[in-house]
């Protein structure tokens, strides 16, 4: 798969992949997050490929569709964001993965 497809592209892929409906995939996102995405949410985000969801919409859809990695790339960008992301991960995590990242420093 094309690391370069738009998202649009990537939603779809993988959801077809799994031969999932708009319908089930909005049912399995509310199990992840809360009240998660409808299916009118979905095939907006399917049909238009220069729409950008948050990397929240991104790591709620992923996790609903469990892809295998490399298969959804901008789920594995979100997550890896996700790690630095004051917001996604609080700043005691973030600011512990940085420090993982590049070793123990000083700022």
């Amino acid at each position: 798969m094309p690391r370069d497809e738009p998202f649009a592209t990537q939603l779809r892929r993988v959801r077809e992949a799994r031969d999932i409906s708009r319908s089930v995939l909005s049912h399995r996102t509310g199990s992840v997050g809360d009240p998660g995405i409808s299916p009118s949410g979905i095939e907006a985000l399917e049909r238009n490929p220069d729409r950008r969801p948050t990397d929240q919409t991104i790591l709620i859809l992923g996790e609903a569709l469990d892809p295998d990695p490399g298969e959804f790339p901008a789920y594995d960008l979100a997550r890896a964001r996700a790690l630095f992301s004051e917001s996604l991960s609080g700043f005691d995590t973030a600011w512990r993965n940085l420090k993982r990242l590049r070793g123990s420093f000083d700022v």
